[in-house]
């Protein structure tokens, strides 16, 4: 089976991580400074805080900006569920909007929300139909791909917003501007990355927050740590968290990101590689907008046809030895989030129809591209 997204792990990974485990320090040890601030000097964010995983990094970051219930969280209806669970950890309330066709936030749905569907009230924003107030807007880089979020920054800044960019499979992606280029989570008031094991690199799982903010920075530290303010005595301020990320996994981690450039070199060159080989008459391979600078994390297809024919793609690609999976079901449809509200869903279901992702390891062989691209070209002849 050729595997949809695994990681890729060697020598140099066994070695770092059996250090922590020789030494004793697998809590708590140097490893977790070092990954700290190696993701500060890539993403040239001035504070990085690591934490267990995307979804902890998405619940510290609501809470620090003080995410509860009586506000409520603006972001996409396309997204993986944590993006929503984390507000709902809050007891906030999510709002969905549409998105485009990147399946990213469209800035255009959010700018029309705010215009038809709130009210400000001495500079705060509240919402029409349940006049709680608007906190945040949450935006998703989707796979890797760039979020329109100048604009959306604009409209946050122009609306007392606050800006959380989800940013957990944007690791090694930047938003294109003037010949200048600014990475992806550093725009808003707080950045979350996940180091997954299907993500570009991984530390075994794993998240982190980046943020510009000194003071935002300092509370998410506290909290991931149990609001402990006295070590020796078990004194606690305020309802802590046990989420700091193990110095085993940072060795990981640091490990791997270190390699993370050659990772997107490979992502790149296999992406050409894919586009070369499947029929373009029937598939799109998606590309990312001229603003984006994608690490191609996940290569996504779209099959050129109405007919909904995903879970016969899955079907027929699984019996050929290839593990492929659809975009995520969009957060609109999940069931326990069909209480909150949703703006003017028009494009959702368009532009997720018949998109697949597809094989997208960084140590794929060329052999093995050329029979995905071959079995996802068998199936479309014999289904179009």
């Amino acid at each position: 089976m050729i595997n949809l997204s695994l990681p890729n792990l060697s020598k140099e990974e066994i070695k770092a991580s059996s250090s922590t485990i020789r030494d004793g320090w697998v809590a708590g040890g140097k490893f977790i400074k070092k990954f700290e601030d190696e993701i500060k000097n890539f993403t040239k964010a001035k504070h990085a805080i690591s934490c267990i995983n995307g979804t902890s990094a998405l619940h510290l970051a609501l809470r620090a900006i003080g995410a509860s219930k009586d506000n409520e969280i603006l972001m996409p209806s396309v997204s993986f569920i944590a993006t929503a669970n984390a507000t709902i950890y809050n007891n906030s309330s999510p709002i969905f909007l549409d998105v485009d066709k990147y399946l990213n936030l469209d800035f255009i749905s959010l700018e029309n929300f705010i215009k038809k569907q709130t009210f400000k009230k001495k500079g705060i924003l509240y919402n029409k139909k349940s006049k709680k107030k608007i906190l945040a807007v949450v935006v998703v880089h989707v796979f890797g791909t760039a979020a329109n979020i100048v604009n959306i920054k604009k409209i946050c800044k122009k609306n007392n917003l606050f800006l959380i960019e989800d940013a957990a499979g944007a690791l090694g992606s930047f938003y294109k501007e003037n010949k200048t280029k600014k990475h992806l989570g550093t725009f808003g008031d707080l950045g979350c990355l996940s180091f997954n094991a299907n993500k570009i690199i991984t530390s075994g799982g794993g998240g982190m927050v980046v943020t510009n903010d000194s003071k935002l920075s300092k509370k998410i530290r506290f909290l991931s740590n149990q609001a402990k303010v006295n070590d020796t005595f078990y004194i606690h301020s305020d309802i802590g968290y046990n989420y700091r990320l193990p110095n085993v996994n940072c060795s990981i981690g640091f490990t791997q990101l270190k390699k993370l450039k050659s990772f997107i070199n490979i992502k790149k060159k296999n992406y050409r590689i894919y586009s070369k080989m499947l029929n373009q008459d029937k598939i799109e391979l998606i590309d990312s907008p001229k603003y984006s600078a994608s690490n191609k994390w996940m290569y996504v297809v779209r099959f050129k046809t109405r007919k909904n024919i995903i879970k016969k793609a899955i079907r027929y690609l699984k019996l050929n030895g290839v593990e492929t999976k659809p975009i995520w079901n969009p957060l609109i449809n999940q069931p326990m989030f069909s209480k909150f509200q949703k703006y003017e869903i028009f494009n959702t279901k368009k532009f997720i129809l018949n998109k697949l992702c597809i094989p997208s390891s960084t140590f794929l062989k060329k052999r093995e591209i050329k029979f995905v691209a071959n079995k996802i070209n068998l199936f479309v002849d014999k289904i179009l």
